[in-house]
């Protein structure tokens, strides 16, 4: 009977456990229930995510920043190729070996034999194209580094040329300060004695025919660059150079020539310029707009500079026939390659330096200016009311 009783609160017992589970069981399922659902649509949301950026997946566009730095990577690689650093090294003795002296000429002809045979091998093959970067990155290191030494040199003589106080143009100030040094000099050797301080020799004639020499270097650089077809880097850094523009009609009648023939030089290859062919349009417009603003930079800075450039008879820069070439090349890079508003911004700095300077008759772009303004006069009718229109 006792053995009867246990099995049964046994059995009591196991059932009242049975429930108790279920109800905990059930309990918890209903709390937790909507922290399942939520973990439930994240994983859906993140699936879907998932798969749709799995099915529209595109390569990336090589950003600015990217062509940069595979630029630079290039350069690096250039830098160090043994062809690459003997132009360099060539190049870089040009600008330091006197013209006086006699090993001048014929390190310039090993440049020059150097960059001709890049450029006749690039033809060759396709393997052979990478000798045109070569030609590319020497030159542009030398067209860079002269430019600056002779930016620095001008400037340094502009300087020397000022004299405070108001005592009028610092150019007549200087030539007379040298003139007064020579004829000092001149009367200290007659009488055997020093120089009373000036030095042993003339540190202004010597800078005067250190920038004749870098100017010549210039253009002797900039022609061989257009000649194989890398001269959009002498375009670019030439317009870039607005101070030494601003101030190189104050300098000597010799440098000022020089200055005339790169500065004709490349406006006449800027306009000839054409952008790379490229499978990518981006990088094509990009192209685009670089020329468009080296275009206009050249004129920007340089078109002042030939309205009042020295054209006299001690020092002619260009002949005749090319000056009319050179203006008609200007009228047509205005014309053709620059917007509205860019065109009145280069013809209005040509009519005022133009017409300021008593002695300036070159460019004379008169018939360019006019037809400009023919087309801003039609222009403006065109945007007007209908009720101004005449019937």
């Amino acid at each position: 009977m006792k053995q009867h009783k246990a099995q049964k609160k046994k059995k009591f017992m196991a059932k009242l456990d049975h429930i108790n589970t279920i109800t905990v069981l059930s309990l918890v399922t209903s709390s937790a229930k909507p922290l399942i659902n939520l973990l439930f649509s994240l994983f859906l949301s993140f699936l879907r995510h998932l798969l749709s950026s799995l099915t529209t997946t595109k390569p990336p566009r090589k950003s600015a920043a990217r062509d940069d730095v595979v630029a630079a990577a290039d350069d690096a690689v250039l830098r160090h190729s043994s062809i690459s650093r003997a132009l360099s090294q060539t190049l870089y003795m040009v600008t330091e070996v006197p013209v006086s002296s006699r090993k001048y000429d014929p390190v310039r002809s090993l440049a020059e034999q150097i960059v001709e045979n890049n450029s006749r091998r690039v033809n060759d093959s396709y393997r052979c194209d990478v000798l045109r970067d070569v030609n590319r990155y020497g030159l542009s290191e030398a067209f860079v580094r002269t430019l600056s030494r002779l930016e620095r040199l001008v400037l340094e003589r502009r300087g020397g040329d000022t004299c405070p106080g108001g005592l009028g143009d610092g150019k007549v100030v200087g030539w007379v300060v040298r003139a007064v040094r020579s004829v000092g000099e001149g009367v200290v050797d007659r009488l055997g004695g020093s120089s009373w301080g000036w030095g042993e020799e003339d540190e202004e004639v010597s800078r005067l025919d250190g920038g004749e020499k870098l100017a010549a270097e210039l253009l002797w650089l900039a022609d061989m660059m257009a000649a194989c077809g890398v001269g959009a880097e002498a375009v670019r850094k030439w317009g870039e150079a607005s101070e030494l523009a601003s101030v190189a009609h104050l300098a000597e009648p010799r440098l000022q020539s020089i200055l005339v023939k790169i500065t004709a030089l490349l406006i006449k290859h800027a306009k000839e310029l054409k952008t790379e062919e490229t499978p990518n349009k981006k990088s094509s417009a990009q192209q685009q707009q670089q020329l468009q603003q080296s275009r206009k930079n050249m004129l920007v800075s340089w078109l002042p500079f030939l309205c009042q450039a020295c054209n006299g008879a001690e020092a002619p820069a260009l002949p005749t026939s090319e000056k009319i070439q050179v203006e008609k090349v200007i009228e047509e890079s205005i014309e053709t390659l620059l917007g509205e508003e860019e065109q009145e911004q280069v013809l209005s700095l040509w009519l005022h330096h133009f017409f300021s300077n008593p002695h300036s008759d070159w460019p004379n772009l008169q018939g360019c200016y006019a037809r400009w303004c023919d087309r801003a006069r039609n222009q403006y009718i065109a945007r007007q009311p209908a009720k101004y229109n005449k019937l």
